[in-house]
Protein backbone atom coordinates (compact mmCIF):
# COMPACT_ATOMS: atom_id res chain seq x y z
CA UNK A 1 0.00 0.00 0.00
CA UNK A 2 1.52 3.22 -1.02
CA UNK A 3 2.02 5.88 1.76
CA UNK A 4 -0.69 8.25 1.81
CA UNK A 5 -3.26 6.37 0.29
CA UNK A 6 -6.32 3.66 0.93
CA UNK A 7 -8.20 1.60 -0.78
CA UNK A 8 -10.83 -0.72 0.88
CA UNK A 9 -10.42 -2.96 -2.09
CA UNK A 10 -7.25 -3.93 -1.21
CA UNK A 11 -8.46 -5.57 2.22
CA UNK A 12 -5.02 -4.86 3.85
CA UNK A 13 -3.82 -6.73 6.56
CA UNK A 14 -2.35 -4.36 9.26
CA UNK A 15 0.49 -5.28 11.53
CA UNK A 16 0.15 -8.84 10.42
CA UNK A 17 -2.54 -9.51 12.33
CA UNK A 18 -6.12 -7.22 11.74
CA UNK A 19 -7.91 -7.68 8.35
CA UNK A 20 -10.00 -5.06 7.01
CA UNK A 21 -13.82 -6.08 5.56
CA UNK A 22 -16.58 -3.63 4.67
CA UNK A 23 -17.06 -0.21 4.80
CA UNK A 24 -19.62 0.72 7.90
CA UNK A 25 -19.56 4.71 8.11
CA UNK A 26 -18.33 7.63 7.03
CA UNK A 27 -17.78 10.45 8.50
CA UNK A 28 -15.29 14.16 8.30
CA UNK A 29 -12.07 12.94 9.60
CA UNK A 30 -12.12 8.91 9.05
CA UNK A 31 -13.81 6.05 7.38
CA UNK A 32 -15.26 2.91 9.55
CA UNK A 33 -14.82 -0.45 8.40
CA UNK A 34 -15.37 -4.01 10.10
CA UNK A 35 -12.42 -6.06 10.69
CA UNK A 36 -11.25 -9.19 11.95
CA UNK A 37 -8.74 -9.49 14.97
CA UNK A 38 -6.69 -12.45 13.26
CA UNK A 39 -4.74 -13.24 16.61
CA UNK A 40 -8.06 -13.34 19.34
CA UNK A 41 -10.51 -14.19 16.72
CA UNK A 42 -12.92 -11.60 16.81
CA UNK A 43 -14.73 -8.79 15.11
CA UNK A 44 -13.47 -5.63 15.66
CA UNK A 45 -14.23 -2.09 14.06
CA UNK A 46 -10.94 -0.22 12.45
CA UNK A 47 -10.95 3.53 11.55
CA UNK A 48 -8.59 4.43 9.12
CA UNK A 49 -7.51 8.23 9.99
CA UNK A 50 -5.99 10.21 7.31
CA UNK A 51 -2.33 11.74 8.18
CA UNK A 52 -3.70 15.20 8.69
CA UNK A 53 -5.95 14.00 11.12
CA UNK A 54 -3.82 11.85 13.24
CA UNK A 55 -2.62 14.46 15.61
CA UNK A 56 -6.31 15.33 16.62
CA UNK A 57 -7.01 11.36 17.30
CA UNK A 58 -3.63 10.80 19.01
CA UNK A 59 -4.65 14.18 21.79
CA UNK A 60 -8.04 12.49 21.96
CA UNK A 61 -6.96 8.68 22.82
CA UNK A 62 -4.33 10.28 25.04
CA UNK A 63 -7.18 12.15 27.45
CA UNK A 64 -9.31 9.40 27.26
CA UNK A 65 -7.10 6.21 28.11
CA UNK A 66 -7.40 7.52 31.76
CA UNK A 67 -11.21 5.73 32.38
CA UNK A 68 -13.04 3.04 31.14
CA UNK A 69 -17.01 2.89 30.96
CA UNK A 70 -19.26 -0.04 29.89
CA UNK A 71 -21.25 2.46 27.55
CA UNK A 72 -17.91 4.02 26.63
CA UNK A 73 -16.72 1.91 23.05
CA UNK A 74 -13.60 0.38 24.26
CA UNK A 75 -9.88 1.23 22.00
CA UNK A 76 -8.01 -1.93 21.57
CA UNK A 77 -5.34 -0.89 19.31
CA UNK A 78 -3.77 2.25 17.69
CA UNK A 79 -1.49 1.17 14.79
CA UNK A 80 0.38 3.95 12.72
CA UNK A 81 1.41 2.78 9.37
CA UNK A 82 2.14 4.02 5.52
CA UNK A 83 0.64 7.68 6.82
CA UNK A 84 -2.37 6.19 8.23
CA UNK A 85 -3.35 5.70 11.98
CA UNK A 86 -5.68 2.52 11.96
CA UNK A 87 -7.68 2.64 15.43
CA UNK A 88 -8.67 -0.41 16.57
CA UNK A 89 -12.19 -0.29 18.52
CA UNK A 90 -14.54 -2.94 20.12
CA UNK A 91 -17.49 -3.71 17.56
CA UNK A 92 -20.83 -2.84 18.62
CA UNK A 93 -23.01 -5.87 16.76
CA UNK A 94 -26.35 -4.89 15.44
CA UNK A 95 -26.14 -1.22 16.54
CA UNK A 96 -27.24 1.77 14.87
CA UNK A 97 -26.61 5.40 15.32
CA UNK A 98 -28.36 7.63 17.68
CA UNK A 99 -29.13 9.58 14.52
CA UNK A 100 -31.78 7.09 13.35
CA UNK A 101 -33.76 8.15 16.06
CA UNK A 102 -33.45 11.96 15.58
CA UNK A 103 -34.71 11.37 11.66
CA UNK A 104 -37.56 9.77 13.14
CA UNK A 105 -38.09 10.90 16.89
CA UNK A 106 -38.37 8.59 19.36
CA UNK A 107 -40.84 7.99 21.96
CA UNK A 108 -40.10 10.21 25.81
CA UNK A 109 -39.84 7.69 27.46
CA UNK A 110 -37.43 6.51 25.13
CA UNK A 111 -35.43 9.69 24.22
CA UNK A 112 -35.47 10.12 28.35
CA UNK A 113 -33.21 6.78 29.32
CA UNK A 114 -31.59 6.87 26.15
CA UNK A 115 -29.99 10.64 27.13
CA UNK A 116 -29.54 8.97 30.94
CA UNK A 117 -27.68 6.46 29.53
CA UNK A 118 -25.07 8.76 27.78
CA UNK A 119 -25.54 11.35 31.07
CA UNK A 120 -24.62 8.91 33.18
CA UNK A 121 -21.17 7.64 31.14
CA UNK A 122 -20.47 11.38 30.74
CA UNK A 123 -20.54 12.31 34.57
CA UNK A 124 -18.36 9.06 35.06
CA UNK A 125 -15.92 10.63 32.56
CA UNK A 126 -15.93 14.20 34.02
CA UNK A 127 -15.20 12.80 37.58
CA UNK A 128 -11.46 12.00 35.68
CA UNK A 129 -11.30 15.38 34.08
CA UNK A 130 -12.20 13.68 30.96
CA UNK A 131 -14.33 15.90 28.19
CA UNK A 132 -16.19 14.28 25.29
CA UNK A 133 -16.09 17.24 23.39
CA UNK A 134 -18.48 16.38 20.33
CA UNK A 135 -21.26 14.68 22.07
CA UNK A 136 -23.75 14.53 18.55
CA UNK A 137 -25.98 11.99 17.53
CA UNK A 138 -23.26 9.95 15.39
CA UNK A 139 -21.03 9.34 18.31
CA UNK A 140 -23.58 7.69 19.89
CA UNK A 141 -24.66 4.33 18.69
CA UNK A 142 -27.52 1.95 20.25
CA UNK A 143 -27.76 -1.84 20.19
CA UNK A 144 -30.53 -4.19 19.89
CA UNK A 145 -30.78 -4.14 23.70
CA UNK A 146 -31.30 -0.16 23.14
CA UNK A 147 -28.19 0.21 25.51
CA UNK A 148 -26.40 3.36 24.31
CA UNK A 149 -22.44 2.97 23.41
CA UNK A 150 -20.45 6.31 23.32
CA UNK A 151 -17.34 7.11 20.95
CA UNK A 152 -15.26 9.32 19.75
CA UNK A 153 -14.06 10.89 23.55
CA UNK A 154 -11.94 14.22 23.46
CA UNK A 155 -12.04 15.19 19.89
CA UNK A 156 -13.11 18.76 18.91
CA UNK A 157 -16.89 20.09 18.88
CA UNK A 158 -18.25 20.18 15.23
CA UNK A 159 -19.42 23.71 15.05
CA UNK A 160 -21.70 22.86 11.84
CA UNK A 161 -23.68 20.83 14.26
CA UNK A 162 -23.66 23.09 16.52
CA UNK A 163 -25.01 25.79 15.20
CA UNK A 164 -27.87 24.10 12.88
CA UNK A 165 -29.40 22.80 16.05
CA UNK A 166 -29.38 25.52 18.26
CA UNK A 167 -30.83 27.89 15.62
CA UNK A 168 -33.89 25.20 15.30
CA UNK A 169 -33.70 25.43 19.56
CA UNK A 170 -34.49 28.91 18.78
CA UNK A 171 -37.33 28.98 16.80
CA UNK A 172 -39.22 26.40 18.57
CA UNK A 173 -42.25 28.11 20.56
CA UNK A 174 -41.94 25.73 23.65
CA UNK A 175 -37.93 27.38 24.49
CA UNK A 176 -39.27 30.36 24.14
CA UNK A 177 -37.43 33.11 26.39
CA UNK A 178 -34.99 30.36 27.06
CA UNK A 179 -31.06 31.24 26.99
CA UNK A 180 -29.05 28.68 25.23
CA UNK A 181 -25.36 28.13 26.06
CA UNK A 182 -24.07 28.39 22.91
CA UNK A 183 -20.15 29.49 24.07
CA UNK A 184 -20.10 26.76 26.74
CA UNK A 185 -16.52 25.10 27.31
CA UNK A 186 -15.09 22.54 29.50
CA UNK A 187 -18.31 19.84 31.37
CA UNK A 188 -20.86 22.33 30.62
CA UNK A 189 -20.07 21.62 26.74
CA UNK A 190 -20.86 18.38 27.33
CA UNK A 191 -23.94 19.38 29.53
CA UNK A 192 -25.04 21.67 26.77
CA UNK A 193 -24.50 18.49 23.72
CA UNK A 194 -27.16 16.70 26.11
CA UNK A 195 -29.96 19.06 26.17
CA UNK A 196 -29.31 19.40 22.48
CA UNK A 197 -29.37 15.10 22.16
CA UNK A 198 -32.73 15.96 24.39
CA UNK A 199 -34.02 17.78 22.04
CA UNK A 200 -33.60 16.47 19.18
CA UNK A 201 -35.00 13.11 19.97
CA UNK A 202 -38.26 15.08 21.22
CA UNK A 203 -38.52 17.14 18.45
CA UNK A 204 -40.42 16.12 15.44
CA UNK A 205 -38.83 13.73 12.74
CA UNK A 206 -36.04 15.27 11.28
CA UNK A 207 -34.64 15.53 7.41
CA UNK A 208 -31.71 13.11 6.13
CA UNK A 209 -29.07 16.00 6.86
CA UNK A 210 -30.07 16.47 10.21
CA UNK A 211 -32.00 19.71 10.71
CA UNK A 212 -35.62 20.71 9.11
CA UNK A 213 -37.34 24.01 9.07
CA UNK A 214 -40.11 24.61 11.55
CA UNK A 215 -38.67 21.58 14.17
CA UNK A 216 -40.27 21.86 17.78
CA UNK A 217 -40.84 19.81 20.50
CA UNK A 218 -43.57 17.07 20.21
CA UNK A 219 -47.10 17.40 21.76
CA UNK A 220 -47.12 14.76 24.03
CA UNK A 221 -43.69 16.28 25.52
CA UNK A 222 -45.05 17.20 29.26
CA UNK A 223 -43.58 20.54 31.03
CA UNK A 224 -41.58 18.57 33.20
CA UNK A 225 -39.88 16.87 30.21
CA UNK A 226 -39.18 20.59 28.62
CA UNK A 227 -38.14 21.59 31.85
CA UNK A 228 -34.85 19.07 31.46
CA UNK A 229 -34.15 20.67 27.88
CA UNK A 230 -34.27 24.31 29.15
CA UNK A 231 -31.92 23.44 31.92
CA UNK A 232 -29.55 21.20 29.96
CA UNK A 233 -29.67 23.50 26.66
CA UNK A 234 -28.78 26.23 29.53
CA UNK A 235 -25.95 24.23 31.01
CA UNK A 236 -27.33 24.60 34.19
CA UNK A 237 -26.55 21.86 35.49
CA UNK A 238 -24.15 19.14 35.76
CA UNK A 239 -23.72 15.94 34.30
CA UNK A 240 -24.57 13.93 36.82
CA UNK A 241 -27.51 16.14 38.31
CA UNK A 242 -28.66 15.91 34.89
CA UNK A 243 -28.50 12.17 35.54
CA UNK A 244 -30.22 11.89 38.40
CA UNK A 245 -33.49 14.44 37.19
CA UNK A 246 -33.78 12.42 33.96
CA UNK A 247 -34.44 9.02 36.15
CA UNK A 248 -37.08 10.72 38.24
CA UNK A 249 -38.84 11.94 35.72
CA UNK A 250 -38.55 8.66 33.65
CA UNK A 251 -39.88 6.65 36.91
CA UNK A 252 -42.87 9.49 37.12
CA UNK A 253 -43.89 9.35 33.79
CA UNK A 254 -43.56 5.15 34.22
CA UNK A 255 -46.21 5.43 37.17
CA UNK A 256 -48.84 7.42 35.11
CA UNK A 257 -48.65 4.74 32.14
CA UNK A 258 -52.19 3.03 31.88
CA UNK A 259 -51.87 -0.79 32.88
CA UNK A 260 -51.19 -3.28 30.31
CA UNK A 261 -53.93 -5.54 29.24
CA UNK A 262 -53.72 -8.57 31.16
CA UNK A 263 -52.63 -11.59 28.71
CA UNK A 264 -55.39 -14.32 30.18
CA UNK A 265 -55.95 -18.12 28.19
CA UNK A 266 -58.87 -19.34 26.97
CA UNK A 267 -59.34 -21.76 29.11
CA UNK A 268 -59.09 -19.53 32.57
CA UNK A 269 -61.26 -17.02 31.03
CA UNK A 270 -63.98 -19.55 30.48
CA UNK A 271 -63.50 -20.68 33.93
CA UNK A 272 -64.35 -17.39 35.77
CA UNK A 273 -67.12 -16.81 33.58
CA UNK A 274 -68.43 -19.76 34.70
CA UNK A 275 -67.83 -19.36 38.61
CA UNK A 276 -69.16 -16.05 37.94
CA UNK A 277 -72.73 -17.65 36.97
CA UNK A 278 -72.85 -20.04 40.16
CA UNK A 279 -74.94 -19.51 42.90
CA UNK A 280 -72.86 -17.29 45.45
CA UNK A 281 -72.89 -20.11 48.33
CA UNK A 282 -71.29 -22.85 45.50
CA UNK A 283 -68.17 -20.01 45.41
CA UNK A 284 -67.51 -20.99 49.86
CA UNK A 285 -65.18 -23.42 51.02
CA UNK A 286 -67.11 -23.94 53.95
CA UNK A 287 -70.09 -24.35 55.56
CA UNK A 288 -69.75 -21.39 57.96
CA UNK A 289 -69.10 -19.16 54.74
CA UNK A 290 -72.27 -20.72 53.19
CA UNK A 291 -74.06 -19.57 55.85
CA UNK A 292 -72.69 -16.07 55.57
CA UNK A 293 -73.20 -16.18 52.12
CA UNK A 294 -76.96 -17.15 52.18
CA UNK A 295 -77.29 -14.35 55.06
CA UNK A 296 -76.38 -11.71 52.74
CA UNK A 297 -79.08 -12.91 49.83
CA UNK A 298 -82.14 -10.55 49.72
CA UNK A 299 -85.39 -12.22 51.15
CA UNK A 300 -83.08 -14.84 53.82
CA UNK A 301 -82.90 -14.21 57.26
CA UNK A 302 -79.49 -14.95 59.23
CA UNK A 303 -79.36 -18.66 60.14
CA UNK A 304 -79.52 -17.62 63.47
CA UNK A 305 -81.92 -15.86 63.53
CA UNK A 306 -84.34 -18.74 61.98
CA UNK A 307 -83.04 -21.05 64.34
CA UNK A 308 -84.03 -19.20 67.01
CA UNK A 309 -87.64 -18.28 65.37
CA UNK A 310 -88.23 -21.81 65.18
CA UNK A 311 -87.39 -22.12 68.79
CA UNK A 312 -85.93 -24.89 70.45
CA UNK A 313 -84.66 -27.96 68.59
CA UNK A 314 -85.68 -31.46 69.85
CA UNK A 315 -82.17 -33.52 71.03
CA UNK A 316 -81.62 -36.98 70.81
CA UNK A 317 -79.19 -39.11 72.56
CA UNK A 318 -77.28 -41.55 71.04
CA UNK A 319 -76.16 -45.36 72.51
CA UNK A 320 -72.24 -45.51 72.84
CA UNK A 321 -71.35 -46.89 69.51
CA UNK A 322 -74.37 -46.67 67.51
CA UNK A 323 -73.89 -45.20 63.87
CA UNK A 324 -75.56 -41.81 63.12
CA UNK A 325 -76.73 -43.00 59.29
CA UNK A 326 -75.85 -45.47 57.22
CA UNK A 327 -73.90 -45.17 53.64
CA UNK A 328 -74.00 -47.33 50.62
CA UNK A 329 -70.65 -49.03 49.61
CA UNK A 330 -69.73 -46.91 46.73
CA UNK A 331 -70.03 -43.44 49.17
CA UNK A 332 -67.08 -42.48 51.28
CA UNK A 333 -66.39 -44.17 54.80
CA UNK A 334 -67.46 -41.19 56.66
CA UNK A 335 -71.12 -40.21 57.49
CA UNK A 336 -72.29 -36.64 58.46
CA UNK A 337 -74.60 -36.52 61.72
CA UNK A 338 -78.37 -35.11 60.70
CA UNK A 339 -79.22 -34.05 64.09
CA UNK A 340 -75.93 -31.76 63.79
CA UNK A 341 -76.74 -30.56 61.21
CA UNK A 342 -80.03 -29.69 61.79
CA UNK A 343 -78.94 -27.66 65.31
CA UNK A 344 -76.47 -25.87 64.14
CA UNK A 345 -75.69 -25.79 59.60
CA UNK A 346 -71.64 -24.42 61.10
CA UNK A 347 -70.37 -27.57 63.11
CA UNK A 348 -70.30 -30.95 60.93
CA UNK A 349 -69.18 -34.57 62.53
CA UNK A 350 -67.71 -37.21 61.34
CA UNK A 351 -68.04 -40.78 62.28
CA UNK A 352 -66.79 -43.98 61.02
CA UNK A 353 -69.10 -46.15 59.59
CA UNK A 354 -69.00 -49.69 61.54
CA UNK A 355 -69.67 -52.51 58.75
CA UNK A 356 -72.58 -54.84 59.71
CA UNK A 357 -72.07 -58.29 60.80
CA UNK A 358 -73.70 -59.26 57.11
CA UNK A 359 -71.01 -56.96 55.24
CA UNK A 360 -68.33 -58.86 57.39
CA UNK A 361 -69.45 -62.23 57.13
CA UNK A 362 -70.01 -62.01 53.42
CA UNK A 363 -66.70 -60.87 53.24
CA UNK A 364 -65.10 -64.07 55.20
CA UNK A 365 -67.09 -66.09 53.32
CA UNK A 366 -65.96 -65.18 50.11
CA UNK A 367 -62.40 -65.49 51.34
CA UNK A 368 -62.29 -69.17 52.11
CA UNK A 369 -64.60 -69.69 48.90
CA UNK A 370 -61.25 -68.37 46.85
CA UNK A 371 -59.10 -70.59 49.42
CA UNK A 372 -60.83 -73.47 48.42
CA UNK A 373 -61.03 -72.90 44.89
CA UNK A 374 -56.92 -72.88 45.08
CA UNK A 375 -56.30 -76.22 46.97
CA UNK A 376 -58.95 -77.82 45.03
CA UNK A 377 -57.16 -76.62 41.92
CA UNK A 378 -53.43 -77.87 43.22
CA UNK A 379 -54.80 -81.62 44.16
CA UNK A 380 -56.22 -82.38 40.93
CA UNK A 381 -53.02 -81.15 39.08
CA UNK A 382 -50.97 -83.46 40.92
CA UNK A 383 -53.40 -86.34 40.75
CA UNK A 384 -53.48 -85.99 36.57
CA UNK A 385 -49.56 -85.37 36.83
CA UNK A 386 -48.49 -88.51 39.10
CA UNK A 387 -51.81 -90.46 36.86
CA UNK A 388 -49.66 -89.66 34.07
CA UNK A 389 -46.22 -90.55 35.38
CA UNK A 390 -47.41 -93.96 36.38
CA UNK A 391 -48.83 -95.19 33.31
CA UNK A 392 -45.80 -94.96 31.48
Amino acid sequence: MAAGTFSASDLTRIASRYQLGAELAKGALCTVYRGQDLALRRPVAIKVIPGEHIATYRRALEASAAFSHPAAICDVDAIEDSGHLFLIQELIAKARPLKDYVMRGAPVERALDLVAQVAAAIAYAHSFGVVHGDLTPAAVLVDSLAQAHINSFGMPADEDFLTDVTNQMRADPALAGVTLAERATGEASDVRMLGLLLWSLLAGPASEGGGSPGRGLRAETSEPVRALVRAAAGATRSASELMLDLHTTAEALAQLRPPQPEDVPPMVRAARAEVSRSPLWAQQPTSASRAEAMSRVPGTKPLAASVAASGPQPTQVLAPGEPVSRLSRSSSPYAMSDEAEHADETTVLLHPVEPTHSEAGSGISSTVIVLLCIILFVLFFLVGFYSTVLSR
